[in-house]
């Protein structure tokens, strides 16, 4: 019945994801007698409002994005009328704050929860720090208040590796988000991944038969992509496209996220609305429609080739995704795997076709008491 309000606007991706995760946190909880957890990119809330009012834990949740935290409120104060109406209980459900403030992984677990707990709470105490999906270098900097702080558990989803630093590209003061094992930081020369494949990382083959015309989709996307790029370079709006592009990685034109129809009718239609992302207007560079037309029709047999090479490129997705869970993995084995009682695991969490990022990361120190 927790669903049918904490998922009024949600989706079944994030349904299913939410009910395994909150599971496996609270098999780990339960069993390590702790009642206290931060979720550190919490977003709207739905794995929060689950452990509070499902399993009866108090939980903090984080995010640096201020729709998002009052999203999650609203829906907050929702969920909790809808639990205390079913049960008739007000005390049945756990304690849930939700808290807009960015993460820094250069602060420490005990200044991060004084904050956030209004100077209630030092970080005295048994915590499981979690993240669902959590975005970039958020899933080290979590890690790193995992370490250095008395959290006692570990249970941390990540994604999109295209925005993790390397030492090569980094600029800030919170540290990288990869390599972080030693083992991988004594590698000399200095080993890097780079933007492309880190980006591939995130590519998801097992849903390429799912639906078929979702992978021809996506073809079609690395093909018009393709053929953009080469009418930047024939019409010498590389160097313009690039200083216009969102963010720039070696070198790469980040175009960001179209319209849902950008594919849909045709490259012309592509081409333009790409064109506008990147501060150059189609019409005024002579690319009118007519001329766009042409480009597609000259280079549509091309397209298979196309499709041939980024299939192949998609299929080094998963050693570049299994390197960067392995190097996490062996960052919390080499700072805690010494310790008895540690326990340190890769758990393959969701459904794959659902939710291609589905490996959890999870670390117990030892209990102290015990």
């Amino acid at each position: 019945m927790l669903n049918q309000a904490a998922f009024k606007s949600g989706n079944s991706k994030k349904q299913h994801e939410v009910a395994h995760l909150a599971a496996l946190i609270d098999s780990i909880a339960s069993r390590e007698g702790i009642e206290r957890i931060m979720d550190i990119g919490a977003g709207q809330g739905y794995l929060d409002m689950a452990l509070a009012f499902q399993y009866g834990y108090t939980v903090i949740g984080v995010d640096d994005d201020d729709i998002q935290t009052c999203g999650a409120r609203r829906r907050m104060d929702v969920v909790h009328n809808f639990v205390q109406w079913k049960s008739g209980d007000a005390e049945v459900a756990g304690q849930l704050l939700h808290v807009n403030r960015r993460v820094h992984a250069s602060e420490t677990f005990a200044s991060l929860l004084q904050d956030v707990s209004n100077g209630q709470d030092n970080g005295a105490g048994r915590w499981l720090l979690t993240g669902l999906h959590s975005c970039g270098d958020l899933t080290p900097a979590i890690m790193k208040h995992f370490l250095e702080s008395e959290a006692a558990a570990l249970v941390v989803v990540g994604c999109c590796y295209n925005k993790l630093t390397e030492p090569l590209d980094f600029h800030g003061d919170d540290g990288v988000g990869f390599p972080l094992s030693n083992y991988l930081r004594s590698k000399r020369p200095i080993f890097h991944l780079g933007y492309s494949a880190r980006s591939v990382a995130c590519h998801a083959t097992c849903r390429w038969t799912q639906p078929e015309e979702r992978s021809k989709e996506a073809f079609k996307k690395q093909h018009f992509r393709a053929l953009l790029q080469h009418i930047l370079n024939k019409h010498g709006l590389f160097d313009r496209a690039q200083t216009n592009s969102k963010e720039t990685q070696n070198n790469d034109i980040v175009i960001g996220q179209l319209k849902s129809n950008a594919f849909s009718n045709g490259f012309a239609h592509y081409a333009k609305l790409a064109l506008a992302k990147l501060q150059i207007d189609a019409d005024s560079e002579g690319l009118t429609p007519s001329v766009l037309n042409t480009y597609e029709d000259a280079f549509r047999k091309h397209e298979i080739e196309v499709a041939i090479l980024w299939t192949l490129r998609s299929m080094m997705g998963n050693i570049f995704e299994s390197l960067l869970l392995a190097d996490r993995y062996l960052c919390l084995d080499e700072q805690l795997g010494d310790k008895d009682g540690t326990l340190i695991h890769l758990v393959p969490l969701f459904d794959p076709v659902i939710s291609p990022r589905n490996m959890a990361l999870v670390a117990v120190k030892p209990n102290k008491k015990t």
